[in-house]
């Protein structure tokens, strides 16, 4: 449970969230008004020249696989869809976050951004029966923001934090418990509050949350368990080329999600070949 006076204590009562992008902000109004169409979408994203560049470079990426390349942000929106459109905007957001975090010897910003597109697109490419009861306009997205935490954290407590992933990493401890158990909290509890200050769909937020919870297993909801199972595999094979798990799922979550020895291996083998693909950042 999010200890919020531990939190704003250990940031002397000065926590600093993220805010999003006025463009982001107008285009999730504009997505959630019926009188909107994609074309208006589209004009507005294309008044910011960097920006709109850098989402068709992302549109064309390997990623989606399109059979021919988009060349405008109206065209984009109507091949990908404007659900799909958000998501690359997110994406840009984040990349900008993520490139304001220098250089640090124990922190890696650069590989904590590759951990966190690599776990989106795993939770895209989940067994197709698993989004029967799960939104899948939320499955990318939550994939994408589920570490945001620690960029905050990193930002604001920047040589602690470091020495916990250190920590974590010198002792095959849970990071999220390492954090907990030196500071009060953990970048699962600040990514919560940062979905929150995004007004994020409840779903997306409480899977931010919970995905340290050691709880979640039996009482976590699909999208949670869904993001806790490509997070495991996003870090089991990240940079490896041999598609198998030195650490299993957590049983509680294969048997929850139903997932099938198959299934599992072509998730994992998914996520090698999703590691060969450029980085359009």
């Amino acid at each position: 449970m999010l200890n919020t006076k531990a939190l704003h204590r250990r940031l002397g009562g000065k926590l600093s969230l993220p805010s999003l992008p006025e463009v982001v902000l107008r285009v999730q109004e504009m997505v959630g008004d019926p009188d909107c169409s994609i074309k208006e979408i589209g004009e507005l994203i294309s008044e910011d020249p960097p920006l709109a560049a850098r989402l068709l470079r992302i549109a064309n990426s390997a990623f989606y696989s399109l059979s021919a390349p988009v060349l405008d942000i109206g065209h984009a929106a109507a091949v990908l869809g404007v659900n799909a459109l958000q998501d690359v905007l997110m994406q840009v957001t984040v990349a900008d976050l993520f490139s304001k975090l220098g250089p640090n010897g124990e922190f890696d910003a650069r590989e904590m951004w590759k951990h966190s597109t690599l776990t989106a697109r795993l939770m895209a490419r989940a067994p197709r029966r698993l989004f029967s009861e799960i939104d899948e306009n939320e499955v990318f997205i939550t994939g994408l923001l589920h570490d945001i935490g620690k960029f905050v954290l990193f930002e604001q407590l920047h040589r602690e934090f470091a020495e916990a992933t250190v920590e974590a990493q010198r002792s095959g401890r849970d990071q999220g418990e390492v954090e907990r158990s030196t500071f009060g909290f953990n970048h699962a509890d600040v990514g919560l509050l940062v979905a929150e200050r995004w007004h994020l769909p409840r779903s997306v937020s409480r899977a931010i949350g919970e995905h340290h919870d050691a709880k979640v297993a039996r009482t976590g909801e699909d999208l949670t368990l869904l993001l806790v199972a490509a997070d495991h595999i996003a870090h089991e094979t990240f940079e490896r080329d041999r598609p198998r798990l030195s650490r299993r799922l957590p049983k509680k979550v294969v048997e929850r999600l139903e997932l099938t020895p198959e299934e599992i291996q072509t998730w994992v083998a998914c996520s090698i070949e999703l590691q060969a693909l450029e980085d359009p950042f």
